[in-house]
């Protein structure tokens, strides 16, 4: 199946085997789904985690699409981690522009306040604006019940993110 997916903005052409939809995909956002029903009162926060230009983005977006197509699964909806990078101005004034993307250039603590609002409901989410290089607040309105939560140093076991995932 070749698809034309508009990923954090940009218009990305992805290709995946109908086998692989089938016997992958489909059956993993079926599982998803049956977490999400065990409590369908509370949002379902997944994360993905992988290394730099790997494809989550390009992913999730097409696990959104895959869900709009089957009425038997939940609303998905993508919150990248990109949206945390701190500002330039800020990396500028503690030099580490030239490190961008390393952990230590993302509001973890933003990151960690903002999962816990959306545990608790519909809220906002910034995103990484790839024209301007940098975030745009409140750019996303989290309003599924099934959100993947993607980036690169979700599970590096920071401790402000760490008390966030423990309500998750």
């Amino acid at each position: 199946m070749k698809i034309e997916l508009t990923v954090n903005g940009l218009k990305v052409q992805a290709q995946y085997h109908v086998d692989e939809i089938e016997n992958v995909h489909k059956p993993l956002l079926r599982m998803l789904a049956a977490l999400q029903t065990v409590n369908p009162q509370r949002r379902t926060v997944v994360f993905l985690c992988a290394p730099p230009g790997t494809g989550k983005s390009t992913l999730t977006t097409f696990w959104e699409y895959l869900a709009q197509q089957d009425p038997e699964l939940p609303a998905i909806q993508t919150l990248p981690m990109d949206g945390f990078h701190h500002y330039n101005s800020w990396l500028d004034a503690h030099q580490l522009r030239p490190f961008k993307g390393a952990p230590e250039t993302f509001n973890v603590a933003k990151l960690a306040e903002n999962l816990r609002q959306v545990v608790e409901g519909d809220c906002t989410w910034p995103q990484y604006d790839r024209q301007k290089h940098d975030p745009v607040e409140d750019a996303l309105h989290v309003t599924a019940p099934l959100v993947i939560v993607e980036g690169n140093w979700l599970l590096l076991g920071r401790r402000e993110v760490v008390p966030a995932c423990a309500i998750l």
